[in-house]
């Protein structure tokens, strides 16, 4: 229903707006004209519903992939603290037991709640995340991320909710524990586990098209630049200090923070 031009010498009350009505006879269309003053509650009313509706949108499902290096040669090492926040995660959080391949959601996953129940930060993730670490080598992880991502959106097509993708992973440029949000699409920063998901994602066409979260935590860098230095730093085994560090409640709260304030 659209508001006819009117010229500046028209008053309120000349102003009227018509919409058509067919008849059952003839099939003709008859004009039916409606007043602004009739008009502008509907109008009035229609705009609050409207803003109801957008901020009473539930927030959207997660799916956060972590990326590591699975076999035992790699595990524990620096560059596998995505895998290790992960599992911090799950434990904090109390989901089913996590293990690579399989992907696993909260008893709590999917529930309808208004959006302004008390719920805590925790209690939020729960509701809305399912976690999955990546059984490949870090390097070439964009294809298996992929292909779970997808699996994922099959059987949560019917919870009529947006879904987000969100990877996490480890962060040389980032203090030991801090943890770092960026959007997806930008620079990897030489990191190929982020690039190999990219590149996944681009190889989907308009599909692969949507956003995406990463979460960097922090495992700091070499004093070197050179690439055998920060390819020896990544791969060695955490220290007992470091291992205390990125499974610690700390970096665990930080990562359920930053996935609360996804779609809030």
């Amino acid at each position: 229903m659209g508001r006819r031009k009117t010229s500046p010498r028209e008053s309120a009350e000349d102003r009227q707006i018509s919409r058509p009505r067919q008849t059952k006879q003839e099939g003709a269309l008859n004009e039916v004209e409606i007043s602004t003053t009739q008009l502008t509650p509907l109008l009035r009313d229609a705009t609050l519903l409207s803003v109801q509706q957008y901020t009473m949108a539930p927030k959207p499902l997660l799916f956060v992939a972590s990326l590591g290096n699975p076999t035992s040669t790699y595990a524990h090492t620096l560059h596998s603290a995505g895998h290790t926040a992960l599992k911090s995660l799950a434990l904090r959080l109390r989901y089913p037991s996590l293990s690579p391949r399989s992907s696993v959601s909260h008893p709590s996953f999917g529930r309808s709640l208004p959006p302004d129940s008390d719920l805590s930060p925790s209690e939020d993730v729960a509701s809305r995340a399912t976690l999955w670490m990546s059984p490949v080598l870090m390097n070439v992880s964009g294809p298996a991320v992929i292909r779970a991502w997808k699996s994922w959106l099959a059987t949560t097509e019917d919870k009529g909710r947006e879904r987000k993708l969100v990877i996490v992973h480890d962060e040389l440029e980032a203090a030991l524990g801090a943890v770092k949000v960026r959007a997806g699409s930008l620079s990897a920063r030489g990191h190929n586990g982020i690039k190999s998901v990219q590149g996944a994602l681009k190889g989907m066409g308009a599909a692969g098209r949507q956003e995406f979260f990463r979460i960097g935590v922090g495992i700091s860098r070499p004093a070197g630049r050179e690439k055998d230095e920060v390819s020896n730093w990544v791969l060695r085994k955490m220290t007992p200090n470091e291992a205390e560090v990125l499974e610690g409640e700390e970096v665990t709260g930080r990562v359920v923070d930053v996935l609360s304030r996804i779609g809030a």
